[in-house]
């Protein structure tokens, strides 16, 4: 007979990471999808920010908040960084909340703003924006065809 595998022992920031979850699928009521995203990356945040663990939530500062978002913010497209941001921003939220920081520090991450002429040419971004939108439709324009409401 083959003796069970001993259970493996989860890391301190693993077992912080999983109580965040928890509280995300309890209170907040995330997907499954979404809380493996926010575990990943709120995991990756710890990681770096505090390496000692729950010991090191008392160093966190707003410098090293902003450090972080800055160094990371890039690393992939601007919806990755948006998404990281947001699930700093949570993270810093919760532990505020529960107490386990004594400052809001969620107040400093910065977002990131996703502008919709942000790729038109420099020289045309002063002009008036309704030049480059679709003219307004009437309601009585509307054309519906055989959709039934």
């Amino acid at each position: 007979m083959i003796p069970a595998a001993a259970p493996l022992e989860r890391t301190e920031h693993e077992q912080i990471v999983d109580v965040f979850a928890a509280y995300l699928s309890n209170e907040r009521e995330l997907a499954p999808s979404t809380l493996e995203s926010h575990k990943l990356l709120s995991h990756r945040f710890l990681l770096e920010v505090c390496p000692a663990g729950a010991d090191g939530f008392a160093a966190l500062t707003s410098e090293t908040v902003i450090g972080y978002v800055e160094r990371h913010a890039l690393d992939g497209s601007a919806e990755s960084g948006k998404a990281m941001c947001g699930v700093v921003l949570a993270f810093l939220r919760y532990l505020h909340l529960k107490g386990f920081i004594s400052v809001a520090l969620a107040d400093c991450v910065p977002s990131i703003r996703r502008w919709r002429l942000a790729g038109l040419p420099p020289s045309c971004r002063h002009r008036k924006s309704s030049r480059f939108s679709m003219p307004a439709i009437r309601p009585q324009q509307w054309d519906f065809g055989t959709t039934r409401f």
